[in-house]
């Protein structure tokens, strides 16, 4: 998540580095289905949670910016309600 938010800051802006974490996390899911052995299995499924929190840093920010500041608190934690459920 820290690499993909300094990246949606700096060069890649916030749907590039959305864009590109999404892809990552595709091949990496795609790659463990193919994995011949426990430890790759392993090791792409580590490789597939970093980029998972990449895609939830990046989504955040973008469903988040358009709102107001006054509202922007109340509606970041209202997303955190579905992960309770």
């Amino acid at each position: 998540a820290g690499v993909f938010g300094h990246l949606s800051d700096s060069s890649l802006g916030r749907k590039g580095s959305l864009t590109v974490v999404c892809a990552i996390n595709a091949i990496f899911g795609c790659l463990t289905a193919f994995s011949p052995n426990y430890w790759t299995y392993v090791l792409l499924r580590v490789l597939t949670g970093f980029s998972t929190g990449g895609v939830g840093l990046c989504a955040f920010v973008l469903a988040t910016e358009p709102i107001g500041p006054s509202k922007r608190g109340m509606a970041g934690m209202s997303t955190f309600y579905f992960f309770s459920c």
